[in-house]
């Protein structure tokens, strides 16, 4: 059991290079969606394994090491949905042979973020993870370059002052303080920056907004649907907790006055994916907000909402995508009435939308119920604001869904979901459901961690 973590590490990769050599599309898609689902169960097997006999540790050559607890391996397996649910329901225009290979040896470089026992080895993860994301179109060499100026650089610097000053580079080194006090502001701030960029939190939202209006979807969606931003606040923060403790008021306006500034712009906007774009962005704040808190509830609230939104958000917006491949750029100045032509994709899109925003029966209003508790009576403030923003977004979702699906039957056609298409999105809307009406495992799960976090960062 100890090699199994770069077992699926290498999963991810080898399939990434076996599509790629495959000599026709079709055959291709098959192998990646093949691919992907059966690393995917293996993930969840593992999960499993874990959850029942504790932390998993390999090493490789006694050089480079892997652990997983349930966190990271309940966020692998998120992180095989998402890429599995884009390579088997996206857009076939988009997704080439190359784009396909790529998403795959991305998803192999996001779980080697979450199985990291040391900081080179995150990130090299985190590198080659937004590396990667550059193909062959002008959109995403810049989106993949500005990603490396704002938030590989930033990592990659703050890896190598902590090993330029002394301190040890693996996490448990870290964590028993061997970094000296006087670096470790300097050290917190450039991994919030690197977190807040990957993460699309203003101002570093605009890249990642005009590469989905640009019609790349599926490298949008690898980008938010595991959310990989937030893991280096997730694991870095604890052991820096003097200085992130000493941060969090400001990093709680940031995050706040950044999702409430992302809804007001989304209600503005003009365009279908900008304005589901900002939505998202506006979503992911939230998390950001709620990951920063000090008090454990709503941190355990961000935790859930981080798994809540990973599903959620990938099937909006690979509906809103499905909708921009059939018609092409739409636009939300008056109604388009697609439901009368694409009734399961506009009932499909209505249930992703909703669970994006916090709907009765989703994990996400059981997320975002539990932030607003945390927050309530240490932070009113914070707990209106939070509260107001929720609303907000949920305006922009209903008033996306009403102009883009509601009204008469339009002139043009626009083909109803394909049999590919139905498959994998009802059963993700059928999972985010039953998420919702069942939350305890999640809740339960992610309830340990939050102690674990709150616990350490209250400890110095």
């Amino acid at each position: 059991m100890s090699n199994l973590l770069f077992v699926l590490v290498g999963s991810w990769l080898l399939g990434g290079l076996f599509v790629n050599r495959q000599v026709t599309q079709q055959k291709a898609t098959r192998w990646a969606v093949a691919s992907a689902a059966v690393t995917t169960v293996m993930t969840a097997g593992v999960l499993v394994f874990v959850w029942q006999r504790g932390p998993l540790v390999a090493e490789l050559a006694g050089r480079v090491s892997l652990a997983a607890d349930v966190e990271s391996l309940l966020l692998a397996t998120l992180t095989g949905l998402v890429t599995t649910t884009v390579l088997a329901a996206g857009a076939r225009r988009e997704l080439t042979r190359s784009v396909m290979a790529r998403l795959l040896v991305v998803a192999g470089a996001t779980l080697l973020v979450f199985f990291a026992s040391d900081l080179v080895t995150l990130a090299a993860g985190w590198t080659a993870g937004i590396a990667l994301l550059s193909g062959s179109d002008e959109a995403s060499r810049r989106f993949a370059g500005r990603l490396l100026l704002t938030s590989a650089l930033p990592l990659c610097a703050a890896v190598v002052w902590i090993g330029a000053v002394g301190g040890r580079l693996d996490l448990r080194g870290l964590e028993e303080g061997t970094l000296p006090a006087q670096t470790t502001t300097w050290v917190m701030l450039l991994i919030v920056v690197a977190s807040a960029a990957r993460m699309g939190i203003p101002p570093f939202h605009r890249a990642w907004v005009r590469l989905l209006d640009a019609g790349d979807g599926a490298r949008a969606i690898a980008v938010v649907g595991p959310l990989t931003g937030a893991y280096a606040l997730l694991r870095l923060g604890p052991p820096l907790s003097q200085a992130f403790v000493a941060d969090q008021p400001w990093l709680e306006a940031w995050a706040l006055t950044a999702a409430m500034y992302l809804a007001v712009v989304a209600f503005g906007q003009r365009k279908q994916l900008r304005l589901a774009g900002y939505l998202v962005a506006s979503q992911i704040a939230l998390v950001f907000l709620a990951l920063c808190s000090s008090e454990e509830v709503a941190v355990h609230g961000g935790l859930t909402l981080w798994l809540a939104l990973g599903p959620a958000l990938t099937g909006f917006l690979l509906t809103a995508q499905a909708i921009r491949s059939r018609r092409g750029p739409v636009d939300i100045v008056r109604h388009h009435g697609l439901v009368n032509q694409a009734p399961l994709l506009a009932g499909l899109a209505f249930v992703f939308g909703m669970a994006s925003v916090g709907l009765p029966l989703t994990l996400t209003f059981v997320a975002e119920d539990i932030i607003a508790q945390g927050l309530l009576v240490p932070h009113p403030w914070l707990a209106a604001g939070f509260v107001a923003v929720t609303a907000l977004n949920a305006i922009n979702m209903l008033r996306h869904y009403g102009r883009v699906y509601l009204g008469a039957t339009p002139r043009v056609r626009c083909p109803d979901l394909s049999g590919r298409e139905r498959v994998t999105l009802v059963a993700l809307a059928a999972l985010i459901l039953v998420a919702g009406l069942a939350p305890q495992l999640a809740l339960t799960a992610e309830a340990d961690t939050a102690h674990h976090l709150h616990a350490a960062e209250t400890s110095r």
